[in-house]
C-alpha cells in the first residue's frame, strides 16, 4: 500500500494546486470493495484548506499482476476516454436538445488521470458524502433500484445513438477503438474454471442439472458481445460496484383525491468503468 499511497499523494497535490489550494491538508484512506475489484487499490481522499471548500475524492491506483496486464495492457484507457471526451460530448448533446437537468445522465466529476506505467491513477469525485453508496452485492435488488438502473442505462444508450447521428465519423472512430474489459479477457480459459467453481458450491440436488445444462448449451458467454444491427457504446461492466445510488423519499399530492403519498426514488450515478 505504501508505494501506491505515495504515488497518489503526489498526484493529489498536483490536483490541489490546479484547484488553487496553496497549502492543503490531504487525508487519504484505503478502502475495500469487498472482493468486487481486483485490478486496483481503492482510496478516498479529502483535500482541505482554511477558507476553502473540501474536495472529496475517490481514486483508483493500478495494482494489476503481470499476467493480467498481458490481457489488459491499457489499464483505464476506456475510462480516460469516457471522462475526458465522451461525457463532455454527451453533456453538449443534452444541453443542445433541451434535456431538463433532472433527466440528464449523472456522472461523478473527473479530476485527473496519471498514465504512468504500473502506477496509473484515476481520480474522480467521491459521492459518498452526498449520500450515495454502492448496492450490497450480497443482497437482492428491489424495484426502485432495478428501475433506476435500467432507466439510466437507457439514457446512456440513447445518447450513444444521438452521438452516432450527430457525429458519425467520430462515433465510428470511438466505436472501433473501444473494447470492453470482458471482451479482451481469455474466456476460453476462464469460463471452464468459473463453471468448476460454481459446481463446487452448488446444492447437491441441483448439481447434476447444472452440469447437464452447461454441457448441452449452445450459447457461449462470448456471444453476449456480438452486436445486432445497432451499434451502441455501452457500459462494459454494468454492475452494482460501478453504480452509486441514493434513495430519496418523495412526497406528492394527487389532485383528484387531495391525498398525500410518499414514494421512494433512486438517484443513480455511473462510476469508474465502461
Amino acid at each position: 500500500m505504501a508505494d501506491a499511497e505515495l504515488s497518489l499523494r503526489k498526484y493529489l497535490n498536483k490536483i490541489a494546486r490546479e484547484h488553487k489550494y496553496v497549502n492543503p491538508e490531504i487525508t487519504i484512506e484505503e478502502i475495500s470493495s469487498g472482493g468486487a475489484n481486483y485490478t486496483s487499490k481503492l482510496f478516498t481522499a479529502v483535500v482541505s484548506e482554511a477558507g476553502k471548500e473540501d474536495l472529496h475524492l475517490f481514486a483508483k491506483v493500478a495494482a494489476t499482476s503481470e499476467n493480467l496486464r498481458k490481457d489488459m495492457p491499457d489499464l483505464y484507457k476506456t475510462e480516460k476516454y469516457a471522462y475526458t471526451k465522451l461525457l463532455k460530448l454527451y453533456e453538449t448533446l443534452e444541453r443542445e436538445n433541451g434535456v431538463p437537468e433532472k433527466d440528464r445522465l449523472i456522472f461523478c466529476e473527473f479530476y485527473g488521470f496519471d498514465p504512468s506505467p504500473y502506477r496509473e491513477i484515476l481520480v474522480l469525485e467521491n459521492l459518498l458524502p452526498q449520500g450515495y453508496g454502492p448496492h450490497d452485492r450480497f443482497h437482492s435488488i428491489d424495484w426502485p433500484y432495478a428501475s433506476a438502473a435500467v432507466r439510466d442505462l437507457a439514457k446512456m444508450h440513447a445518447l450513444s445513438f444521438a452521438f452516432a447521428k450527430k457525429h458519425p465519423e467520430e462515433f465510428e472512430a470511438a466505436f472501433s477503438s473501444l473494447k470492453g474489459i470482458w471482451e479482451s479477457l481469455p474466456f476460453d480459459k476462464l469460463e471452464p474454471k468459473n463453471i468448476e467453481c460454481a459446481i463446487e458450491v452448488l446444492n447437491s440436488k441441483n448439481r447434476d442439472k447444472f452440469i447437464n445444462y452447461m454441457k448441452r448449451r449452445e450459447v457461449s458467454v462470448l456471444n453476449l458481445w456480438k452486436r445486432t444491427a445497432f451499434k451502441v457504446i455501452l457500459h462494459g461492466d454494468y454492475r452494482g460496484s460501478n453504480m452509486l445510488n441514493r434513495v430519496r423519499e418523495v412526497r406528492f399530492i394527487e389532485s383528484a383525491t387531495i391525498a398525500c403519498h410518499s414514494a421512494l426514488e433512486v438517484d443513480l450515478s455511473l462510476n469508474t468503468s465502461f
